[in-house]
C-alpha cells in the first residue's frame, strides 16, 4: 500500500496520516475535494509525565512519523470553557463559558443561544459534511439545570452518541441520537472507551458505503484518562513495576511560593505517594484503550486526523498546552489532542 503523507501534531496535538489512494471503499470519495476528517480528544492527558511513551500503538501509527507542535497554549486551563473553545475557535471571554457549572456558562442556555450553532459540528455540515459526535460533549449535558434532556441533539450534528455529564467508565447514561441509554458495570456492554470505539467505527463503515459520495467529519471525545480512570480488566495491571515520574518538581515543597503553596500544602507522606503512584499508574492504563480505538478506527480508514486536549490533571504536576493548529489535507485526516486543559504545577 502506498503512504502518501503522514502529519502528526501533539500538544494539543495534531496527527494526521494520509495513505492510500487504492483503497476507496475505506476512503470515502470526495468529489469536491474536501478531506474526511476525524478528531480525536482525551480528557486530561499529559505529556510531561510520559502517558504518550505508554501507548506505543499511537507511537506506532502516529509518533514515529509524524510531526510534533511543541509550541501550542490552552486557551484555559478548566475543562468546560476550553472544550468550549475547541467546539467554538473562540477564547473564553467570547464563549462565555468560565467554569464547569451551569450558573458559569457551561452548557447553559446562554451557550445553546450564543454558540451551539457555530461550533465545528454546524460549520462543517454546513460545508456539506456527514457529521458524527461520539464520546463527551460538554460536563453537563442532558443535566436538569441545563433546561435539556438527551433528546437535545446540537445543531449540525448527523449522528449523535454522547455521555450524560461528565467522564464515566462505567454507571452512566448516553444519549443515542437523542434517546436514553442506560449502562452498567459490564465490561463487554458497557465500558465507555470501547463502547465509543464501536458507534465510531460503525459510523465510518456507513460512510463509506451509504454516504460515499459526501465528506464525513467525526468528532471522538474519550473519557481518558480522567479520573475515576477506570482501566479495562485486560490493562488492570500493567506497569505495576513503575511509578509516576519523579520530576524535579515532584514532593517538592518551595519557600518562596504564594502562602497556600508555601505553608498550605503538606509535605508528601507515604500513603499520599502510594495514592499519586496509583492513580498514574491506571490513567496509563486507561489510555491503553485510546490505543485500541486508535486501531481499529486507523484500521477502519486506513487514513486519519487526531488531536489532544488538557486538563485538570488530579494533582499529577504537567506542562502540557493547547491551541488549534490549522492545517491542510487532500484526503483524510487524523487531528489528536493529549486533553481538553491543563494546569501547570
Amino acid at each position: 500500500m502506498k503512504r502518501f503523507q503522514l502529519l502528526l501534531v501533539t500538544t494539543w496535538c495534531v496527527l494526521a496520516v494520509v495513505l492510500s489512494q487504492e483503497n476507496h471503499q475505506a476512503i470515502a470519495k470526495v468529489a469536491s475535494g474536501q478531506p474526511n476528517i476525524v478528531f480525536l480528544l482525551t480528557d486530561d492527558q499529559d505529556v510531561k509525565l510520559d502517558s504518550m511513551h505508554m501507548q506505543l500503538k499511537l507511537k506506532k501509527y502516529m509518533l514515529d512519523e509524524g510531526l510534533f507542535f511543541e509550541n501550542a497554549f490552552v486557551t484555559h486551563p478548566v475543562c468546560c470553557p476550553s472544550r468550549s473553545s475547541t467546539l467554538t475557535g473562540k477564547y473564553t471571554h467570547n464563549h462565555h463559558t468560565y467554569e464547569n457549572n451551569v450558573a458559569h456558562g457551561c452548557n447553559a442556555p446562554s451557550w445553546r443561544e450564543n454558540n451551539e450553532a457555530k461550533t465545528m459540528g454546524a460549520y462543517m455540515n454546513k460545508a456539506g459534511y456527514n457529521t458524527g459526535f461520539f464520546g463527551k460533549y460538554l460536563n453537563n449535558y442532558a443535566f436538569p439545570q441545563t433546561g435539556v434532556n438527551v433528546t437535545h441533539i446540537p445543531e449540525g450534528w448527523h449522528t449523535w452518541f454522547t455521555l450524560v455529564g461528565n467522564s464515566r467508565f462505567y454507571g452512566y447514561t448516553d444519549s443515542n441520537k437523542g434517546g436514553a441509554e442506560k449502562h452498567g458495570k459490564d465490561y463487554g456492554q458497557d465500558y465507555f472507551t470501547d463502547v465509543i470505539k464501536r458507534h465510531a467505527v460503525s459510523f465510518i463503515k456507513n460512510a463509506t458505503s451509504s454516504d460515499a459520495d459526501k465528506p464525513f467529519f467525526m468528532y471522538i471525545a474519550t473519557p481518558a484518562p480522567h479520573r475515576p480512570a477506570t482501566p479495562a480488566p485486560q490493562y488492570a495491571n500493567m506497569f505495576s513495576d513503575k511509578t509516576a515520574p519523579r520530576t524535579p518538581s515532584y514532593a517538592f515543597k518551595p519557600g518562596d511560593k504564594h502562602w497556600i503553596i508555601s505553608e498550605g500544602t503538606p509535605q508528601m507522606d507515604n500513603a499520599t505517594i502510594k495514592t499519586v503512584d496509583d492513580l498514574c499508574l491506571d490513567r496509563w492504563r486507561t489510555l491503553l484503550s485510546v490505543d485500541d480505538l486508535l486501531e481499529e478506527v486507523v484500521m477502519a480508514l486506513q487514513v486519519i486526523f487526531v488531536k489532544s486536549g488538557g486538563g485538570i490533571f488530579d494533582g499529577l504536576p504537567v506542562d502540557l498546552v493547547e491551541e488549534w493548529c490549522p492545517v491542510t489535507f487532500t484526503s483524510i485526516c487524523w487531528y489528536f489532542t493529549t486533553s481538553e486543559s491543563c494546569v501547570v504545577l
